[in-house]
Formats: structure tokens, C-alpha cells, sequence
């Protein structure tokens, strides 16, 4: 019998009970996050039996650990953006910016804050503006200018 374990499963449980589905809690933070705090139960065990396997054998514990940060530095490799492409990419959005027609493209953006403020649909306006070349920077910054940015705060 392993009464570590089956603590750990029950924690898992318990903790994620209040924050599952049959408990509406749409309204808190904790509904967007319901498998962070739970799966601390499933990480602790994860540790505790790495921590069982390697304990006798030091060397294999940094050779694992060796391994995991190459694996996470390929993966950070992975998100670096090629100079080329970018500079390529730039190009074109300052080519397509050149060539589009500013009084429909003013007026398509004038037309999104204009339906955000009088609470019209987006939708409509939104399309119009990508059809009139507006760069997806430029329809976000006029919907910022009507509806700011959020900033979650902290609550007790």
C-alpha cells in the first residue's frame, strides 16, 4: 500500500472538484485556470518518483538535466524569427501601405471606431477596413482608442 499516492490522487480530486463544470464559477478567475492548481498534486508526484529513480545515481540526475535544457533551448530556437523573413515581411507592409487607397482606408477605420462607440457590430466594418488594406495593428489601435486595454486587477 502507497498512502503518498493515493493522497495525491486525492488531493488532485478535491482541489479540482469546486473549480469543475457542475460548479458554475464563470464569473472567477479560477474557471479559466480549473487544471493549474490540481495538476500541482500530478507535479509533485512527478518529482517524487524522478526523485526515487535518480536518487542513486547522480550522474544520470545531470544527465537529465543536461538533456532537458538542450531540449528547451531547441525549442526557444524554434520562435526565433529569420532576420531575412523579417526584414522581407516589413518590406511588403511598408509596400502595401504605399500602394492602398488612404481615403477608403481612413474611412474604414473611421467607420470601426464609429460602429465601437454607438455599440454596432464589428463585423461589417471590419472586413470593409481589411478589404481597404488596413493592417490588423491599425483596426486594433482604433478599437483601443475606443475601448482601451484591459488590466486585470487583483482581487481578494
Amino acid at each position: 500500500r502507497k498512502p503518498a499516492w493515493g493522497s495525491l490522487g486525492a488531493v488532485f480530486f478535491v482541489v479540482l472538484a469546486p473549480s469543475s463544470s457542475f460548479v458554475p464559477l464563470a464569473t472567477q478567475t479560477i474557471a479559466e485556470h480549473r487544471m493549474y492548481l490540481p495538476l500541482a498534486a500530478v507535479v509533485v508526484a512527478s518529482v517524487l518518483a524522478v526523485h526515487a529513480l535518480l536518487a542513486h545515481s547522480r550522474w544520470l540526475l545531470g544527465a537529465c538535466a543536461v538533456s532537458l535544457g538542450a531540449a528547451t533551448f531547441a525549442r526557444v530556437e524554434v520562435f526565433r524569427v529569420n532576420p531575412e523573413i523579417e526584414r522581407a515581411q516589413a518590406e511588403r507592409v511598408h509596400a502595401l501601405r504605399a500602394s492602398r487607397n488612404a481615403a477608403n482606408w481612413r474611412t474604414a477605420l473611421t467607420a470601426i471606431g464609429d460602429a465601437a462607440r454607438n455599440g454596432g457590430n464589428l463585423v461589417g466594418p471590419i472586413v470593409t477596413a481589411v478589404e481597404a488594406c488596413a493592417t490588423v495593428g491599425e483596426i486594433s489601435d482604433t478599437l483601443r482608442e475606443v475601448f482601451g486595454e484591459f488590466h486585470e486587477t487583483a482581487t481578494a
